[in-house]
């Protein structure tokens, strides 16, 4: 089934709800704040849609999520750093929209999370990878694939040690420490365009 049109509003009259699963519609809306009705939302994946717009500054008003999935729409704008205090968070998957401004260093905040996607956004503004990225103990995937990341691959991404997948490929990454070697059980690819 494809739905069209507008985000449908009563679906947040479930008050149950707590997967919520509308990937591959025609849906046109603006991120849908209707959604924070749905006080138990755990799972949301809005993928493959038309979302525009921004993510809303009070995004973290759904609490209790642990799996975001807003894939290939047209959302632009700044990625709030509210999206710092989703702490249930385990997976987060922005992939293929239109973000700029810098990518939040509050993501680093997210102890729970597993699964960082954020690749090819390609208007965010040239920046480095957040420092406090290397925080994330549990993070098994990090894919920032053409997201105008610039300056040195971080030493300190060799301790993340539960990295299993790793792509920073189609950015303007200046030197690969030695370090980044030690991450164990790497399936990723880094393609860093050295200079």
């Amino acid at each position: 089934m494809n739905m069209n049109g507008t985000f449908p509003p009563f679906i947040c009259d479930l008050r149950n709800l707590t997967i919520l699963d509308l990937q591959y519609n025609f849906i046109i809306s603006q991120f849908p704040r209707v959604l924070y009705n749905c006080s138990k939302l755990k799972y949301l994946d809005l993928s493959q849609n038309y979302f525009i717009g921004p993510i809303p500054e009070d995004i973290d008003r759904l609490s209790r999520l642990k799996f975001l999935y807003l894939t290939a729409n047209n959302m632009s704008g700044k990625i709030p750093a509210s999206i710092g205090r989703l702490t249930e968070l385990r997976q987060l998957n922005l992939v293929v929209n239109q973000f700029n401004g810098s990518i939040p260093a509050e993501i680093g905040n997210l102890q729970n999370l597993e699964a960082l996607e954020l690749a090819y956004n390609t208007k965010f503004s040239p920046s480095r990878l957040p420092s406090n990225f290397t925080q994330l103990t549990k993070l098994k995937k990090l894919w920032m694939a053409s997201t105008n990341l610039i300056g040195e691959i971080l030493e300190t991404i060799g301790d993340m040690l539960a990295l299993e997948f790793l792509d920073l490929s189609i950015n303007n990454l200046t030197r690969a420490y030695p370090a980044v070697c030690s991450v164990r059980k790497m399936v990723g690819e880094i393609d860093t365009q050295l200079k």
